[in-house]
């Protein structure tokens, strides 16, 4: 099959090559591992692959879907986060009001959902927006499952805790520690998200995160390790100094947080200016020459 997709520049064979490829290189995970490496070093474009073969929307979504299970078959290092990647591309190339696309793609939508709660290293996700995503929360089924995935992005653990059931927890495949913990550090995000290059203290991340004091500093630093943030830790004054910090979403709250933040800044160069020139006037005036006149 690889052999006559290298031969053949023809789009109308080569995409069903590479699909059959794929589909049987997943039964193996090493056959998956090769083809999956093979791949990649042709690039794993699909927007290319779609314009160059002249795909259609549906065609698309299925490349996008079938190299998900390739990439997820080969167990190869990063993959779950690739596989996930190309899960969320597939999903979003659906719209609203498609309910013949939206039906077909629920079953891909609850793995996406299930497979990014399991990931004790993924916390950025905007999952939440997509209608292939959205149409979950309607479901009586998977209901349960597009309640914990909103409330663990939410950063609020009352909000966590109360869509933390039994069956949503066995939908999602988590234990219960497992899903906590995960909780925990995104509600930690969440305040150094709000916080931004501020000081955070111990007092708030106790309560933010519902834990006691001892275990404050353990959050942070498995934070820190993992690069969900960057910051520093002041054992005497009990606070965290956060200078970077990992959005779990970026949707229209976000956008408005990062907008906020940008006009404060501008409002603080603006003041800095006229401080600037209000000195510098203040020299000339007192016969204080600039540097570059000064002898």
């Amino acid at each position: 099959l690889l052999n006559l997709y290298g031969v053949t520049s023809r789009p109308e064979v080569q995409f069903p090559v590479l699909m059959c490829a794929a589909k049987y290189a997943c039964q193996s995970p090493r056959l998956a591992s090769k083809l999956t490496n093979v791949v990649t070093a042709a690039g794993m474009n699909s927007e290319a692959w779609a314009t160059q073969w002249k795909l259609t929307e549906v065609q698309h979504r299925e490349l996008l879907l079938q190299l998900a299970d390739l990439v997820k078959a080969s167990e190869l290092r990063g993959s779950d986060k690739e596989h996930l990647r190309l899960m969320i591309s597939a999903l979003k190339l659906v719209q609203e009001g498609d309910s013949a696309a939206l039906a077909a793609l629920k079953p891909h939508a609850v793995t996406a959902v299930a497979d990014y709660m399991r990931n004790p290293l993924l916390f950025q996700c905007d999952l939440g927006e997509l209608p292939a995503v959205r149409q979950l929360a309607s479901d009586a089924t998977h209901a349960p499952l597009y309640k914990l995935m909103t409330g663990m992005l939410s950063g609020d653990m009352a909000t966590y805790k109360a869509a933390a059931s039994p069956a949503a927890l066995q939908a999602a495949g988590m234990t219960e520690e497992a899903a906590l913990h995960k909780a925990r550090m995104a509600a930690l995000l969440a305040l150094g998200t709000r916080a931004g290059n501020d000081e955070v203290t111990f007092g708030e991340i106790q309560d933010a995160l519902g834990i006691g004091e001892e275990l404050v500093e353990l959050f942070v630093v498995k934070a820190i390790s993992a690069k969900l943030l960057e910051g520093k830790i002041d054992q005497i004054r009990s606070v965290v100094t956060i200078t970077r910090c990992t959005m779990r979403t970026f949707g229209p709250a976000e956008w408005a947080h990062v907008q906020a933040r940008l006009a404060a800044w501008r409002e603080s160069l603006v003041a800095v200016q006229q401080n600037l020139a209000t000195n510098k006037a203040g020299a000339a005036s007192a016969g204080v020459p600039s540097r570059g006149h000064q002898a």
